[in-house]
């Protein structure tokens, strides 16, 4: 599976289309859970984007949104450490704004070939 940019408003429709198909990574809880983590928690623009994942949750349903990340948005290893620690919790799906374009990359891989879907938003990755 490849990882793509997409705008926002897309990233979440094909994120549901992806979990209504059956592309998760094994959760055994029956509530697909996505892990959403942006740059930083604290900018507006951040906030914004959490709104918008509540309200695709509760306009739609059937999917919990976990909303991670770091306060600073140059926290590049807490954004890794946080994609690893997902992917090993069996999270259904990421949805991630990178801080760095290739510390990222490893641990997207990582997700991808365990069968974890990535969408990428806001910035690329190299490399995937």
């Amino acid at each position: 599976m490849s990882v793509r940019q997409l705008p926002c408003r897309y990233s979440w429709i094909l994120l549901l289309l992806l979990l209504g198909t059956g592309c998760t990574s094994g959760v055994t809880s029956s509530t697909p859970k996505i892990a959403v983590i942006p740059k930083g928690t604290s900018h507006e623009f951040w906030k914004s984007v959490h709104a918008g994942a509540e309200k695709a949750r509760q306009e739609v349903g059937g999917f919990e949104v976990v909303w991670r990340g770091p306060e600073r948005e140059n926290d590049k290893s807490q954004q890794v450490d946080l994609v690893q620690n997902f992917v090993a919790s069996g999270i259904s799906a990421i949805v991630i704004a990178p801080a760095d374009d290739r510390a990222l990359a490893s641990p997207i891989s990582v997700a991808n070939q365990g069968g974890t879907p990535v969408i990428v938003i806001d910035s690329g990755v190299q490399g995937v």
